[in-house]
């Protein structure tokens, strides 16, 4: 499928990274929603990872953080669930994840 997408990554201090993704008629992240055929028309995420180790490049350091994800759904999207909420139908679909990364 043809899609359009744009990612950034800012760094400040080495310790604090913003992270932001846009995507456009783009398969989600996760392995089955390409075994699926499942495309998002919009897809959004912003995400903030602190670095907990001085000095220790990004991908050898711990670090703790956030991530912010909306995506548009459509009606041909077999397999996602329908929000239905006064018989107005939710078209959009809203996640957040926290996580912790421990290296050692």
């Amino acid at each position: 499928t043809e899609f359009k997408s744009i990612d950034a990554k800012f760094i400040y201090n080495n310790r604090h990274i913003l992270s932001a993704y846009a995507a456009h008629d783009k398969w989600g992240p996760y392995d089955f929603q390409r075994q699926f055929g499942l495309i998002y028309p919009e897809q959004y995420k912003l995400g903030y990872t602190y670095l907990l180790d001085k000095g220790v490049k990004e991908e050898n350091s711990s670090k703790v953080g956030v991530k912010l994800f909306y995506r548009t759904l459509e009606d041909r999207e077999v397999g996602l669930p329908e929000y239905e909420v006064d018989g107005y139908r939710n078209f959009d679909m809203y996640e957040i994840q926290t996580f912790v990364e421990y290296h050692f």
